[in-house]
């Protein structure tokens, strides 16, 4: 009774794994196009790579580290600020 009831709800969450698989694009492509679709402009990008570019300038490992961490916490408030406009 056991082995059956483990059966049943492995299958159940392999099923539901499997929707949630197949559903997980569809959601997010439908999540983008209700987002308003504006794209970041490319000086979030180009603001990114001159900063990665300090930081690998850096002298010490943690601190090329670090900074790279910070530049992408700036990356994502640009970008956040281009979409949102906040």
């Amino acid at each position: 009774m056991i082995r059956r009831t483990l059966s049943v709800q492995r299958n159940l969450m392999t099923t539901l794994l499997k929707r949630l698989v197949r559903l997980t694009p569809i959601v997010a492509t439908i999540a983008m196009v209700l987002a308003g679709s504006r794209p970041a402009q490319a000086g979030c990008f180009m603001e990114l790579a001159a900063c990665f570019g300090r930081a690998s300038g850096a002298t010490a490992y943690w601190q090329s580290v670090l900074m790279s961490a910070d530049c992408e916490l700036d990356f994502a408030s640009c970008v956040r600020r281009e979409i949102i406009g906040r």
